[in-house]
Parts: structure tokens; C-alpha cells; sequence
């Protein structure tokens, strides 16, 4: 009963902070949100395991448990400088990729590894394009995976499925914001290179 409440209670957070991950064009912010959301979807899935005993809960388990690694060294490197390393996000996503060997129960268990290989190495670029991006790929494999689960798992996994769903949104809607401000921002320099031209050439006559 105590981890139904608690496998509730997180999913429930799990929802709540999932929509602010990728929403804000900061990456501070994001990494810290994307911190707190691997915290609890890995706690969350272990409620979940001891109450179902579905050992494919175990593989979202385990990506978030080094996606919490992985949070914290790329939330560092702005202040180590031994971070900023390309080799950081390879060896996440190949420690992702090779943790299929003691995770693996068939093709879906393939998925949430995939999905979070990729989010290793789009999040550990400063352009937020690339991060969200990744992003909108990695949510939408797992919006797949939580969807195939629910028929195992129950009521418990909607709440793993809604956050995806709403991580999915933020990341979307984080997108278009930085490519519309951006295309703002372009176009007020066009207009102003063309005001600064058009100066120019009424001071000439």
C-alpha cells in the first residue's frame, strides 16, 4: 500500500515538473528541471516495480538513474572546465547503450535506452535547439514505451505516460519560442541595417 501512495504521489510531481523542463530557452533551468524529473521518475519507477514486478520498469529505472549522473556533470560545465570534454556525452550514451546487455527483455526495452542516448547527446549542447530537439525525440520513444506498459502496469504508469505527454509539449513549445525569437530577432537586425542604409543614402544626396 505505502508504495502505491508513493509511486502516486511522484508521479504525480513527475507531471507537474515535466512541462517546465525544456520550456525555458535557459539552460540552467532546464538542467536543473531535467535533474529533479531523472530524481523522481527513477524513484517512481522503483514504487511501481515493487508493486507490479514488470522487469521492464527496471530499464527506465536504470536510464534515469545515469541520466542523474549525466544531469549533474553537464550542469558543471560551465564551472569545471574538465567537463566540457566531448567525451562526457559519449560515454553516457554508450554506458545507456551497453546497459541493454543486463536490461534487455526484447524489443521495447530497446526503446527507453535509445530515446535517452540521444537525450545524452543533445542536452550537453549549449544551443537549446539541439537540446530540445533531442528532446521531442526522446519524449515521443517514451511516450511509446509508457503507452505499450499501461496494459501490464495499470493506472500507475498513466502518470509516466501524462509526463512524457508533458514534457513532449514543453519541449515543442520551448522549440518554436527560441526559433520565432530568433527569427525576430533577425529580422528587427534586417530592418535595422535597412533604416541604417536608407540614412546613408539620403545624407550622400
Amino acid at each position: 500500500m505505502i508504495f502505491e501512495i508513493l509511486a502516486y504521489i511522484t508521479g504525480a510531481l513527475i507531471v507537474i515538473n515535466g512541462l517546465f523542463i525544456f520550456i525555458f530557452p535557459q539552460r540552467n533551468r532546464t538542467m536543473i528541471f531535467k535533474l529533479i524529473n531523472d530524481v523522481m521518475t527513477a524513484l517512481n519507477g522503483i514504487f511501481i516495480y515493487y508493486i507490479s514486478y514488470n522487469p521492464l520498469i527496471l530499464v527506465s529505472v536504470g536510464t534515469c538513474t545515469i541520466g542523474i549522473f549525466r544531469d549533474i556533470v553537464f550542469g558543471l560545465r560551465e564551472k569545471y572546465k574538465t567537463l566540457n570534454h566531448i567525451a562526457w556525452p559519449i560515454a553516457f550514451a554508450t554506458i545507456n547503450l551497453c546497459s541493454l546487455f543486463l536490461t534487455y527483455t526484447g524489443f521495447m526495452s530497446v526503446m527507453p535506452v535509445v530515446g535517452t542516448a540521444v537525450s545524452c547527446m543533445t542536452l550537453y549542447f549549449y544551443d537549446q535547439r539541439i537540446a530540445k530537439s533531442g528532446a521531442i525525440f526522446c519524449q515521443t520513444v517514451y511516450v511509446i514505451y509508457f503507452a505499450v506498459l499501461i496494459s501490464s502496469t495499470g493506472a500507475l504508469t498513466i502518470f509516466s505516460l501524462i509526463a512524457a505527454s508533458t514534457t513532449l509539449l514543453g519541449s515543442i513549445i520551448g522549440l518554436i519560442y527560441i526559433l520565432v525569437h530568433k527569427n525576430k530577432n533577425s529580422n528587427e537586425k534586417i530592418m535595422q541595417e535597412n533604416q541604417n542604409n536608407e540614412m546613408i543614402i539620403k545624407e550622400a544626396k
